[in-house]
């Protein structure tokens, strides 16, 4: 902000008279001032002719300044409400907390109260908890937010690793790096023992290539399908917009069930979560579901940039799935008869 638009802007607001030049030596005098004290920067050591000086915040003075409203510190203590209790406590989410601690005075104790009661994360039975460094948390972080190279003490084995995002799944956190040969890997960060900052950063295009990289594992695969459930399943929801499954993108009535079109995905995850919930039958791809597909093909890529519309490339992954789907069947009617 130039000096003369400062100088307008406080008479304006009556905070200086409108006596330009005793104003301007005494609003030079505490811009000074501000600059010495580091609340303020310059931007010309010397103005040219009767160009005017130009200002800007340094923002890093001002760490502990923040204004919040009352609607917003309600919806973080909501936010916390329905994260799960053993989430609460990582490192990372430590500050929302301080955040709430610094100002929840804003909000009276009945309040607080009725949010801290009338709001619940309900955790489901198979959820998973790993308990995670601290330290090691935060180094990793630090390597993320720097782009830098990192060395990663994981399973007996020091790696070096570019590291791009951080996933939470099923209540475990992986990282997802690159190593020395630049090939694409997920560490379970419970298995991390030390991490050590290097001083050799991380290409750039790294970081936009895998800008919307999604957790998975290296054998899985996405393919498009559909399944029935019955109607009772969804109860009140309605269809179009309540979830079956996270990679749900169409559904439609047929007959005494709704069909659900969804994209799958080789490997042992995806199988085990289809016994979980209520399927009355399982469609393998064919012209008619990939066509359907195709009309919701942005939405799509949103969920899986590698998703396929190939009939032959779905319809193998497909089979992929099922030789997993059979083995788990399989492995659950062996546990009965051991019974």
């Amino acid at each position: 902000m130039k000096t003369a638009d400062i100088q307008r802007f406080l008479e304006n607001q009556g905070l200086l008279t409108r006596s330009y030049q005793s104003n301007r030596r005494l609003l030079q005098k505490y811009l000074d001032n501000l600059e010495y004290y580091g609340y303020i920067q310059r931007k010309y050591e010397k103005p040219k002719g009767r160009q005017s000086q130009e200002w800007k915040i340094n923002l890093k003075s001002f760490p502990k300044i923040v204004g919040i409203s009352e609607k917003e510190l309600i919806s973080l203590l909501i936010m916390t409400s329905f994260m799960p209790d053993d989430y609460k406590n990582l490192s990372f989410l430590s500050d929302i907390e301080n955040i709430i601690n610094r100002t929840a005075f804003e909000i009276d104790e009945e309040k607080r109260e009725i949010i801290e009661n009338a709001f619940k994360y309900v955790p489901e039975f198979h959820e998973k908890f790993s308990k995670i460094n601290p330290y090691l948390l935060d180094n990793i972080f630090k390597g993320i937010f720097e782009k830098v190279y990192l060395k990663i003490f994981y399973k007996d084995k020091w790696r070096k690793v570019a590291p791009i995002k951080i996933f939470l799944y099923q209540g475990v956190l992986y990282l997802a790096g690159l190593d020395e040969k630049n090939d694409l890997i997920n560490l379970k960060i419970s298995c991390i023992s030390s991490v050590i900052h290097t001083s050799e950063n991380a290409q750039e295009f790294f970081i936009k290539k895998y800008r919307k990289l999604n957790f998975g594992f290296e054998d899985e695969k996405p393919f498009i399908f559909a399944v029935d459930i019955p109607k009772w399943y969804l109860s009140c929801e309605d269809i179009q917009t309540a979830k079956f499954l996270t990679s749900q993108f169409h559904a439609e009535e047929n007959g005494e069930n709704i069909k659900v079109y969804l994209i799958g995905y080789t490997g042992w995850r995806f199988p085990s979560r289809m016994f979980v919930p209520h399927i009355a039958k399982i469609y393998k791809p064919d012209e008619e579901i990939l066509q359907t597909a195709k009309s919701f093909k942005k939405q799509l890529k949103k969920i899986d940039e590698d998703i396929s519309f190939s009939l032959r490339r779905n319809s193998k992954r497909f089979n992929e799935f099922l030789d997993n789907f059979k083995y788990y069947l399989e492995q659950r009617e062996n546990l009965l008869n051991r019974i």
